[in-house]
């Protein structure tokens, strides 16, 4: 058995259009993978997630991630159809999303936002807790709802919940309320055993919940290329589209990359994306995408067997639909999946 059978291995394919994501979902449970992710990006995560729950049959589902730009209501309706499309194949995955997308195109109060997380987590518990006949009501620091009712009861009575999580109190938070923890590309397996994991656990801690209840997520940039060269250059869009982030540029300090960090940022000053990408040393990039060929990319996953439960993966190109892309996601899939 290698790491690839041990860890339930997926796509994340945001990028992708609705009939894009259901080729590739359909290409995923035909080489016999786990499951895909889909956020908000290009695409309403539910709605494309829908689209693949009709066009599957055995495929996990999941989030990656709704963000706090909908009721707490309206998450759990949206919720409940992905559900009763694919019972018992879907989990929830919700995150804040940045400052400057959730606060930006949303209008979100980014104020105490881990408290208004944690508020919208248990408003849609209470939500989708909500049976027939009997109206629910929430009334949390952030959000509040009354007369909640449903037409039938939920596909799967106690939905999975997955939180994306970053910073020591979202890690924390995401020990102490998530089924699952969503980490990201820059979530190397030392930050993940020196920093995350230990937040993630003592989260569970605080809760009253044994150590390794939660689900542990990991997301994987993985670039393939003909050379070490070639795959490092088409691996920095997908570096850069993760470090032009704020909250993402902070793990910089935790590898010494100070230097990087600042010049990253006095390039965006600019507003000039070449500059940003100068400003990404291939070191850089080789530590926070797997940089190379099949070989390399099960190498590098092996480091995570006994660290993750679930390696989810996706193309640099993520955020570039189109042709390119969906050939991007195919290679990957044949290059993975076991002869």
């Amino acid at each position: 058995m290698t790491v690839l059978d041990r860890l339930s291995l997926g796509v994340h394919a945001s990028g992708a259009s609705p009939r894009d994501a259901i080729a590739v979902a359909q290409a995923l449970e035909r080489a016999g993978w786990w499951g895909i992710s889909i956020g908000d990006s290009a695409l309403d995560s539910f709605a494309a997630l829908a689209a693949v729950a009709a066009s599957t049959e055995r495929l996990q589902l999941r989030n990656g991630v709704a963000i706090l730009g909908r009721t707490p209501v309206q998450t759990a309706t949206a919720a409940a159809t992905v559900d009763e499309l694919a019972p018992g194949r879907y989990r929830l995955g919700l995150g804040t999303g940045s400052r400057e997308r959730t606060g930006g195109w949303h209008d979100v109060d980014y104020r105490r936002i881990v408290g208004r997380f944690g508020d919208f987590v248990a408003a849609v518990r209470a939500a989708w807790a909500t049976t027939p006949g009997m109206p629910s009501a929430y009334d949390g620091q952030f959000y509040r709802f009354r007369g909640y009712a449903r037409l039938r009861p939920p596909a799967t009575p106690d939905l999975p919940i997955d939180l994306a999580a970053n910073g020591p109190q979202m890690l924390r938070l995401a020990g102490a309320l998530g089924d699952g923890v969503m980490f990201n590309d820059l979530h190397t397996g030392p930050f993940l055993q020196e920093v995350a994991l230990p937040e993630v656990e003592a989260g569970e801690r605080r809760a009253g919940r044994p150590v390794g209840t939660v689900r542990r997520i990991g997301a994987f940039s993985v670039s393939l290329g003909a050379s070490k060269a070639a795959a490092i250059a088409r691996g920095r869009v997908g570096v850069q589209a993760y470090l032009v982030i704020s909250h993402n540029r902070q793990v910089l300090e935790h590898y010494g990359f100070h230097d990087v960090k600042a010049a990253i940022e006095q390039a965006l000053a600019t507003g000039d994306s070449a500059a940003v990408a100068r400003a990404i040393p291939d070191e850089v990039v080789d530590l926070f995408a797997i940089c190379g060929d099949a070989a390399e990319v099960r190498r590098r996953l092996a480091a995570y067997d006994g660290i993750l439960d679930e390696a989810i993966l996706h193309i640099p190109e993520w955020r570039v639909p189109g042709p390119t892309a969906v050939a991007a996601y195919f290679e990957l899939i044949e290059a993975l999946t076991p002869a």
